[in-house]
């Protein structure tokens, strides 16, 4: 391990292209960075959502934001009071019910095939598991995947942990309770669950229900599976990018391990295609599971405009005809925003059925969602007797899960995906239909346990003709700089115990291939954050090749973004890392809430980051949202924080060099004007590490410097009508097509010009010429928007 944590590598001296984008500029490396690409625009994404243009379905998700914002503009502050007052009520139904529960978990599941070693396909999976590394698991949706079989394996005393990697957070948490609330009680001190900044995991722990992500982050502690017996992907149809990596990376270095068992489960995977694939690196098989469910009734309506008044109009009607309070009701939606506004609709509508009246009978409505914190993801499987329940979900409820108790669906055909425009440095968060996968995973829901009936608000056609098969792959729209890095350390790391391991995503035959420019760009963005440097190729023609650098090493070991991580470090350099550490919880965390619940002073004016900071080390907020993640942002600052400390307790001395002599942090002992406030250190650390978000006062906006993207702070900004001439913000989203800085803060021009980087006072409208490389003989700082310094 400390072969890597050596001081980097100076630069070799190299050739620049410089590449044109429409009144902008920045410097690039063919050598390093791959071969150049065409801009991407922010108007057409490149993202087939469905087969039919004119499919109605697509015109409702177009729509749908300008619903949504009618109807929360219509209710105002109705939809937050109807929202802290429903989850008090559910605080209040779900207190004291452990044993209840833990009876209606095992009833529920009880309903299925037997437990461990008497489950029905359990000779048919160790038959599988005996002569094959690898084994494929497909059954229909309510078949046990998840449950039964984690279960049926920890019933055999493996020798080592059983993990079952899920791609949501959301689905890690309640199936882990699940399992402890159906299990015998010798066996539930054995499950945990670990998602990002929580864990339950004690050294006693034998089953693990963790994410993709933590699972990536334990292999780098344990890179050959020693101390693990079965390793379960579930949902391996989403193809997600933390998914594809992480099969890529299993499937190479099990065959080190040949005592670990690898299972991949879905109920709706391309078998053919995904046993080609495996059965490249290992023998594989696969095996089919089929339960026998309960009838379902499906029943498609038109697919009106308005979607959330034609939800709210269902659940009144299914609410009102049905007297058992026992059937709930699961409802898909897009989003958390979507599921506010259906609350406070649905409130105003059966509040007004009372107790005397007809359909006045006693409900609750469960938000369920990803951002839910983990406490609250436990309400939908918690026994709420006298009333019926309503749970409002997201596409988190339709995989993984079996909620109890459900009676009726009801699809909205909607899900959203944020798609990251690199090229923008911008994210678009986009309403789309859903795909077929999707459909039957959520027709799945109903029928596990009781008959079921499903209510697609869409024609039946739509679903047989125009919705796509299967999901996009994750790596065509989602940020992929945290998986670059990732797989930079994995292969340094594992090239120390087999030094012929060789890996690396250009030429890795993934699952779903990486495309070419958005991986050119993505190693760009990761060497200006200094997370990757140069060093000298041992070919005869010495091309330079990039390499992780100290810090990048560093960063793969912090549950956060590469910049974050970036910025906490030089934040620990200057001593503010207690700070530093609060406002990335605080960013991670419910940042619109506490800032919404803010009563910064002004010397906070200017700074959402330092109005951020002042939320969470004040007084309690006192209302509810905020007041929950308040608590959740200290909690995960002091996690992040021990997480800092260990790095440096280790690497102090190697990264605090790599940070003085390469990212060239400036000496403020030297030059106590500079930054002599915590505040203006701060600031200064966000200047020093913020390459891709920092934007120039032009005439027509904020104009970010690396991309030339014009951005300007939303406005409920401490930054909005500021005079300041630079911004940095820590992301910016397309809203009504514009780009919406969020979470800005003014820095001074001195500041920026520290970051060895930026280049600022070039006039980016006069920029017009592309010159192919810089004349060997010149020896200079290139004075564009973006630069970096070349000896020659």
């Amino acid at each position: 391990m400390s072969g890597m944590w050596t001081s980097h590598v100076s630069p070799n001296p190299v050739l620049f292209n410089r590449l044109m984008r429409p009144c902008v500029q920045f410097i690039r490396d063919h050598e390093l960075f791959g071969e150049e690409h065409t801009s991407l625009s922010l108007h057409n994404l490149d993202l087939q959502v469905i087969r039919d243009p004119g499919s109605v379905l697509l015109k409702r998700s177009i729509h749908s934001r300008s619903v949504v914002d009618q109807h929360a503009s219509a209710l105002g502050e109705k939809v937050q009071r109807y929202y802290s007052k429903n989850m008090q009520l559910l605080a209040d139904l779900c207190k004291n019910n452990t044993l209840s529960s833990s009876v209606w978990a095992v009833k529920s599941l009880s309903c299925g095939p037997q437990l461990g070693k008497d489950w029905a396909y359990f000779a048919s999976l160790q038959k599988a598991l005996a002569s094959n590394q690898v084994v494929l698991v497909k059954g229909a949706t309510g078949s046990g995947k998840s449950t039964y079989i984690p279960a049926a394996l920890l019933s055999t005393e493996p020798q080592g942990r059983i993990i079952v990697s899920e791609p949501r957070r959301v689905a890690a948490i309640s199936l882990a309770g699940y399992q402890q609330q159906a299990l015998p009680g010798n066996l539930r001190q054995a499950i945990a669950y670990a998602v990002r900044f929580q864990s339950t995991v004690t050294p006693e722990t034998k089953l693990i229900y963790q994410t993709d992500g933590v699972t990536l982050q334990y292999l780098l502690d344990d890179p050959c599976l020693l101390n693990v017996s079965y390793l379960i992907l579930d949902e391996i149809h989403e193809r997600s990018s933390n998914q594809i990596l992480l099969l890529a990376i299993v499937l190479r270095v099990i065959r080190y391990n040949p005592r670990v068992h690898v299972i991949l489960m879905s109920a709706t995977l391309d078998e053919v295609q995904l046993l080609q694939y495996v059965r490249r690196y290992t023998a594989s098989t696969s095996i089919s599971l089929d339960n026998p469910q309960y009838s379902t009734d499906v029943s498609f309506q038109p697919c009106r405009e308005d979607y959330i008044l034609q939800i709210v109009d269902e659940i009144v009607t299914l609410h009102t005809t049905n007297t058992s309070l026992d059937d709930g009701i699961l409802v898909f939606l897009s989003g958390a925003d979507d599921i506010a506004v259906c609350l406070a609709l649905l409130w105003e509508r059966l509040s007004v059925l009372g107790a005397g009246k007809q359909g006045g009978r006693p409900w609750v409505v469960i938000p369920f969602h990803s951002k839910i914190p983990a406490q609250q993801a436990m309400y939908p499987f918690s026994p709420i007797t006298g009333r019926r329940r309503i749970i409002l979900a997201t596409n988190v409820a339709e995989t993984s899960v079996t909620i109890p108790g459900i009676r009726y669906v009801i699809d909205s055909g909607l899900q959203k995906r944020m798609v990251y425009l690199p090229e923008h440095s911008t994210s678009v968060l986009v309403v789309v239909p859903i795909t077929m996968s999707s459909h039957m995973q959520r027709r799945g829901r109903v029928g596990r346990t009781q008959h079921g009936t499903c209510i697609f608000l869409y024609p039946k056609y739509v679903a047989e003709n125009e919705m796509l098969i299967n999901p996009h792959s994750s790596l065509q729209f989602e940020p992929i700089d945290h998986i670059y890095l990732m797989l930079q350390s994995f292969s340094q790391r594992f090239k120390e115990s087999f030094p012929s391991f060789s890996f690396c995503l250009e030429t890795t035959d993934l699952l779903d291939l990486v495309d070419s420019a958005k991986l050119s760009l993505t190693k760009q963005i990761l060497y200006y954050t200094y997370l990757l440097t140069t060093a000298r190729s041992s070919s005869i023609t010495h091309k330079p090749t990039l390499c992780i650098s100290v810090a990048g090493l560093a960063a793969t070991l912090l549950p956060v973004s590469p910049r974050t991580a970036l910025f906490l470090m030089v934040a620990y350099y200057y001593g503010v890392q207690r700070e530093a550490c609060l406002i990335a919880a605080g960013l991670e965390v419910g940042w619109d809430d506490l800032l919404g619940a803010s009563s910064a002073p002004p010397l906070c004016q200017g700074s959402d980051h330092l109005s951020l900071l002042y939320t969470l080390v004040g007084p309690l907020p006192k209302t509810g949202m905020a007041s929950q993640s308040y608590h959740q942002a200290n909690r995960v600052a002091r996690q992040l924080e021990d997480v800092l400390d260990k790095i440096l307790k280790l690497h102090k001395d190697t990264l605090f060099e790599f940070l003085r002599s390469y990212v060239q942090l400036p000496d403020l002992m030297s030059d106590t004007s500079l930054a002599a406030e915590t505040g203006d250190i701060i600031k200064l650390c966000l200047a020093l590490t913020s390459h891709m978000t920092v934007a120039q006062r032009t005439s027509s906006g904020f104009r970010t410097l690396f991309s030339g993207a014009i951005v300007n702070p939303s406005g409920k900004s401490s930054c909005a009508g500021t005079t300041s001439n630079f911004l940095v913000y820590n992301h910016s989203i397309i809203i009504a097509n514009k780009a919406t800085a969020i979470c800005c803060t003014e820095v001074s021009e001195r500041m920026i010009k520290l970051n060895r980087w930026l280049a600022i006072g070039t006039p980016l409208e006069v920029v017009s010429q592309v010159s192919k490389e810089i004349p060997k003989a010149e020896s200079q700082t290139t004075k564009l928007s973006f630069r970096r310094n070349v000896k020659r």
